[in-house]
C-alpha cells in the first residue's frame, strides 16, 4: 500500500501514470533502470501508449469494445518510423485486429508517405459469448478487415477535396483481402507404371475440363500471376485490346487473357505492346492447331535477335 506522502512524491517525480476512459485508476510507474531484474512495466515509456488507449480506440471505431487490449496505434507509428521509410513495406505476421495497418494509414496521411502493409492473420474463431461475436465478427480476422475498411472510410471523408501537394493525386488507400485456398485446376493424380488404358484414358478424360467450375476469373487471376513469379500486390489494370479483355499487371510486364475466344488480330496486338509474358486459356483456341501455331510462331518471330529479358513469354493454362 503506498501511503499518501509517498504518492505526492511519486506525483513530483513523475512516477505515476493514470489510466484514460471514464474509469481513471492510478498506476506507479516501475523504469527498467529501478527494476531489480524484475520485467519492467515500460520500456517505452508512457508516452507511446497503453493497451487501454487501443481499447478505446478500437471501442471509438466500431461503438463496441469488441477487442480486448489490442496494441495503441501510437506504439506502432514509433516502430514504423524507427524501421520503415515513407515508401516502405510493414508486414505483420499477428494482424489481430488490424492496429499496425490502422496506424501505417495514419501515419501516411500525416505525412503525405505511401507505405503498404501486409497483414497476416489466421481465421481465430471468436468466442460465441465474445461482444465481437454478438456483433456478426466469427473470427478475429473479421474485425481486422472491418477496422481496415472503417478506418479508409473515416481518413476518405477527412480527405475529401484534398489533393496530394506532390503530384496533384489523392492517396491511394485500397487494400486487398487474399485467402490460402486449394488450387482452381485439377491436379494430376499420380498413376502406377501398371495401370490399365481404360484407367489413363479415364484420367486424361478428367483433364479436358482441367478449370474448376466454381473458379471467377479473380480466382484464377491471383494464382495465375503468382505461378507467373508476380507478387499479389501488383497493380492491376482491365484493358481491351483487339475487342478482347485483358488483365495487364505491374504496367504491362504481364498480361493475363481469360476469354473463351481468342483470334490472330488479338494475338498481333498483344505482341506489339512488348510484355513479358502473356498467359491465356488452352482452350480459347477452340480446338485449332492451326490458330495455336500461329500464336507462337508470332512471338517466336518477335523474340528473334533480341536479348533474353526482352523476348515475350507465351503460356497457355
Amino acid at each position: 500500500m503506498v501511503k499518501q506522502n509517498q504518492f505526492h512524491e511519486l506525483v513530483k517525480e513523475n512516477g505515476i501514470y493514470w489510466t484514460k476512459g471514464g474509469d481513471e485508476q492510478p498506476y506507479g510507474k516501475i523504469y527498467l533502470k529501478d527494476s531489480e531484474g524484475q520485467i519492467a512495466n515500460d520500456f517505452l515509456n508512457i508516452e507511446y501508449g497503453t493497451n487501454q488507449e487501443g481499447s478505446l480506440e478500437v471501442e471509438e471505431i466500431f461503438d463496441n469494445r469488441i477487442f480486448d487490449f489490442p496494441k495503441p496505434t501510437s506504439l506502432i507509428k514509433h516502430f514504423i518510423t524507427i524501421g520503415c521509410e515513407t515508401n516502405g513495406i510493414i508486414l505483420d505476421f499477428f494482424a489481430g485486429s488490424g492496429t499496425t495497418a490502422h496506424a501505417a494509414l495514419e501515419l501516411n496521411k500525416q505525412d503525405r508517405g505511401n507505405r503498404k502493409f501486409v497483414m497476416v492473420q489466421l481465421p481465430e474463431p471468436c468466442a460465441e459469448d465474445s461482444e465481437a461475436f454478438k456483433a456478426g465478427y466469427k473470427t478475429i480476422s473479421d474485425i481486422g478487415k472491418e477496422r481496415i475498411r472503417r478506418v479508409i472510410k473515416k481518413l476518405n471523408k477527412e480527405d475529401e477535396g484534398k489533393l496530394d501537394l506532390s503530384d496533384g493525386k489523392k492517396q491511394d488507400k485500397g487494400f486487398k483481402v487474399l485467402k490460402l485456398d486449394r488450387s482452381n485446376f485439377k491436379q494430376w493424380q499420380k498413376l502406377d507404371p501398371n495401370s490399365s488404358t481404360e484407367k489413363i484414358v479415364e484420367q486424361l478424360e478428367l483433364h479436358i475440363e482441367h478449370i474448376d467450375k466454381k473458379a471467377t476469373q479473380e480466382d484464377l487471376l491471383y494464382e495465375v500471376l503468382i505461378k507467373a513469379g508476380f507478387l499479389p500486390t501488383e497493380k492491376i489494370e482491365k484493358k481491351i485490346i483487339a475487342g478482347k479483355q485483358v488483365f495487364s499487371i505491374a504496367e504491362g510486364a504481364l498480361l493475363i487473357c481469360f476469354e473463351d475466344t481468342v483470334t490472330k488480330e488479338f494475338i498481333e496486338e498483344v505482341s506489339k505492346t512488348k510484355p513479358m509474358q502473356f498467359i491465356c486459356l488452352d482452350s480459347a483456341f477452340g480446338n485449332n492447331d492451326q490458330l495455336k501455331a500461329n500464336a507462337v510462331q508470332t512471338f517466336r518471330s518477335f523474340n528473334q535477335g533480341k536479348e533474353k529479358e526482352e523476348q515475350i513469354i507465351f503460356k497457355t493454362i
